[in-house]
């Protein structure tokens, strides 16, 4: 199955649809998973930022080698964040760690988070700005699975949001990261 395209913004910025300017992108940070570390998101001005939302339960292995192969290709001008979250499934099950370990690629994984606006301040801050209009300056929409792709211009503004459905169409990836988002 192909990419279904959710929504595609990138003709005018927040400022000009909304009357408004949205948060800054570049005020947030990202903790990864196992390292102690975490990016500032101001480091990656300049690139595209790809977030892909995965299902902490069941890490979804053939998109995390499809986003391993994205970051290889474009490494010089994108950046990929993985975010696992918790609260995708009704499931009680706890989140079992260890199918997270030996998953690795050249992507960032985020420590585990809630993804729903409703879990609100357990819900990942990058989550939140992608999700929230009051961040992304655009809507408010909520993750309701796992394989959500949320694009971030060279600028900093939400300007693509696509919801993966079987493999990841790349033509139409390379296109949106191949763009170029006009900075009003």
């Amino acid at each position: 199955m192909k990419i279904l395209v959710h929504l595609f913004l990138y003709l005018y910025p927040a400022a000009l649809i909304l009357g408004q300017e949205a948060s800054s992108f570049y005020q947030l940070s990202v903790a990864l998973k196992d390292s102690g570390r975490s990016v500032n998101l101001v480091a990656c001005q300049g690139k595209k930022v790809l977030v892909a939302v995965c299902d902490a339960r069941e890490p979804d292995t053939q998109l995390l080698s499809q986003l391993n192969d994205v970051q290889q290709k474009y490494h010089d001008r994108l950046v990929v964040i993985v975010i696992p979250v918790n609260d995708l499934s009704s499931s009680a099950k706890a989140v079992d760690a260890s199918r997270w370990q030996g998953i690795s690629g050249s992507y960032e994984v985020a420590t585990l988070s809630a993804g729903k606006k409703s879990s609100g301040s357990a819900q990942h801050p990058l989550l939140g700005w992608v999700t929230n209009e009051s961040g992304n300056g655009h809507f408010d929409h909520d993750i309701k699975g796992g394989g959500y792709l949320f694009v971030i211009s060279e600028t900093g503004r939400l300007f693509a949001v696509l919801q993966r459905s079987g493999s990841m169409e790349q033509k139409l990836l390379q296109r949106i990261l191949d763009s170029k988002v006009a900075d009003h």
